[in-house]
């Protein structure tokens, strides 16, 4: 009986190694503390963007009024502000926001709206760790001209994870000659989080199992 009571102990500490937390985890996650026509979050986002023709910046927070988006403040992602006049650079922008995290499985969920004709060389989703960890998500995959919603699901933090970073990047974005050419970004949220079981975890929880099975025999 002694046994079975031992083996039913490391069972349960083989399961409970690997909760899985659903409260939210980003700052923030609407951008409602953000300045208008600005950089300026007010929280942990960080957004940084070139200005190509020295006047008008590549990316800003912005309370554009766009049917269904839901919510004030949004991030702007403005290619047409690159290579506008000859010799100007092309866009470049990012907003990133890091967060202390766990090794554990995430979920990262965001609403986009990507434009008809916004171009650009690269324009992406990411979560990251600071093992190495990494997962992204592009946006020229998503359909045009609606708000949508959008996620990357079970993102895995490996062993070791003490911060995750999510990022939203613009990538050389150009002038297209035609209108609409925005990508609009909002409602970012990161959810889950919990230990992932190592493999000495799971070893644990065969041989208990094992173990647990010779008691039974034993005893009838």
């Amino acid at each position: 009986m002694r046994s079975v009571s031992l083996v039913a102990m490391l069972l349960m500490a083989a399961v409970v190694a690997a909760p899985r937390a659903g409260a939210a985890i980003l700052q923030d996650p609407g951008f409602e503390l953000s300045v208008d026509g600005t950089l300026t979050s007010n929280s942990a986002w960080v957004l940084t963007s070139n200005i190509p023709d020295g006047l008008s910046l590549a990316a800003q927070f912005s309370d554009l009024n766009i049917p269904g988006k839901g919510g004030l403040m949004m991030v702007w992602f403005k290619s047409f502000e690159g290579m506008f006049d000859p010799g100007d650079p092309a866009a470049q922008a990012e907003l990133m926001q890091m967060v202390n995290a766990t090794p554990g499985v995430y979920d990262l969920t965001f609403r986009a709206k990507l434009e008809a004709h916004f171009t650009a060389g690269q324009a992406f989703v990411e979560i990251s760790s600071d093992v190495g960890d990494l997962q992204a998500f592009d946006l020229f995959s998503i359909p045009t001209g609606i708000f949508g919603d959008f996620a990357i699901n079970n993102f895995i933090a490996s062993a070791g994870t003490t911060k995750l970073t999510i990022r939203a990047v613009m990538v050389d974005g150009v002038f297209a000659d035609m209108n609409p050419q925005s990508l609009l970004l909002d409602d970012f949220n990161l959810t889950g989080g919990g230990e992932v079981p190592e493999p000495g975890t799971m070893a644990l929880l065969g041989s208990g199992l094992v173990c647990l099975w010779f008691a039974k025999r034993r005893r009838g």
